[in-house]
């Protein structure tokens, strides 16, 4: 019988677990708020399963006190009776309950903190990147304008190779999106500009709460496929402690005049992980 071998399962089994925990962080708050929704409908459950439960024992109760008491005379049961026969049974409709207002609260303050932590990294990127264009604005002659202006050129002038042109033809677009292509793994795909500052938000967010960020962080946000390659190429604070900001540079695909393109680059070049 042949053994598998553990070795090459581990990484497989590794990496769709990285890819679960990326998307169930992704979309916590919408899973809690499902949850939320998904216990209310239990109380409502509960709730209508216990009212029939609760009136059949108050039935029984008044046929047993008619048969046993014979002073009875067909009274019927106080208030304080009916909460003593039929509590139980509403116990686990209350519970339902409660966990549904938890579940909603966390929803609630997790979709919060997300977005506080994505307006932060944005501000700060923004502040950054003003800075920087301050610095250089100071710092700069006519001279160096001017070679600033050629590099332009001839980064517009320049082109990407990619394996297999054709797959662009099958990339979504809605209209009105540009052709981007990520500089590290070569992956082309058509957004907004707004869509990829905020992959780079998102993930300048997780590097500065983990310590850790790779270049699959920008292209999970953005939903587009990963792969070990992505994975591979990561940034760390320990090493960098700045903000990772992207750079857009026009370009060609394959020196194709007729497929225009803007190549994303970092301003810190991420490491290999060994």
């Amino acid at each position: 019988m042949k053994m598998i071998d553990i070795s090459n399962v581990m990484p497989t089994v590794t990496a769709v677990a990285r890819k679960t925990m990326r998307i169930t962080e992704k979309n916590l708050p919408t899973i809690l708020a499902g949850g939320g929704i998904g216990c209310l409908c239990g109380a409502v459950v509960m709730a209508a399963v216990g009212m029939h439960k609760a009136d059949q024992k108050i039935a029984d109760e008044v046929k047993r006190r008619e048969e046993t008491v014979p002073e009875y005379n067909n009274k019927e049961l106080t208030v304080k009776d009916k909460v003593r026969l039929t509590w139980m049974e509403f116990v686990p409709a209350a519970v339902f309950t409660t966990a549904a207002v938890a579940l909603i609260i966390a929803s609630e303050r997790k979709g919060h903190e997300k977005y506080m932590a994505v307006l932060g990294a944005y501000e700060l990127s923004k502040q950054a990147l003003n800075e920087r264009k301050e610095a250089e604005n100071d710092v700069l002659s006519d001279d160096d304008v001017k070679l600033v202006n050629e590099r332009v050129k001839a980064i517009k002038a320049s082109s990407v190779d990619i394996p297999d042109k054709n797959l662009i033809a099958h990339v979504s677009n809605d209209g009105d999106e540009t052709l981007y292509i990520e500089s590290v793994t070569k992956t082309p795909f058509y957004a907004k500009e707004t869509d990829v500052l905020h992959a780079f938000n998102v993930m300048n967010h997780r590097l500065n709460v983990e310590d850790r960020a790779c270049v699959s962080d920008i292209l999970d946000d953005l939903e587009l496929r990963t792969s070990r390659a992505s994975d591979a190429f990561v940034w760390t604070n320990d090493r960098y402690g700045d903000i990772v900001e992207p750079l857009f540079n026009a370009t060609f695909v394959d020196n194709d005049p007729a497929l225009p393109a803007t190549l994303i680059e970092y301003s810190i070049d991420p490491d290999i992980e060994s």
